[in-house]
């Protein structure tokens, strides 16, 4: 009997399929993961819609005014007089202080023209007021 055969050797394989799955199972962790890392900048309001509202992309200072009738800071709550200085002591620190009122559509519209006087009086002139896209429905 004669076990001398010799059989040719097997060449070494890397197998890519279970690699692509590992690597695909990374990313949705990693882009998952992320977006729960995102914290939203301001406060949630119902925008009023508009046809022609251009997208502003520069940095701001945000007043949120909601339906409640309560007034936000950025995130923080405040009075209308605490609003003067808070956008007082902003503008010390950035004289061309820009600033984005998020007025809830079903907000109180004196509210709203109380902000704007404020800023008025403080001298701030660079104001834009954030709506949402226009919606069919509501025409």
């Amino acid at each position: 009997m004669n076990l001398s055969h010799k059989m040719p050797a097997k060449k070494a394989r890397i197998e890519i399929v279970p690699l692509i799955d590992c690597m695909f199972l990374l990313l949705v962790f990693f882009v998952y993961s992320m977006m729960t890392l995102t914290q939203p900048r301001g406060i949630a309001v119902t925008l009023p819609p508009s046809s022609d509202a251009p997208a502003e992309k520069k940095e701001f200072v945000a007043v949120s005014i909601t339906e409640a009738g309560e007034i936000y800071f950025e995130k923080d709550r405040v009075d209308l007089q605490l609003l003067a200085e808070k956008i007082s002591q902003a503008r010390s620190l950035n004289p061309s202080l820009r600033v984005l009122i998020n007025g809830d559509k079903n907000a109180r519209h004196g509210l709203v023209v109380h902000v704007l006087d404020i800023l008025r009086k403080l001298s701030v002139t660079n104001v834009a007021i954030q709506t949402g896209p226009e919606d069919t429905e509501e025409k």
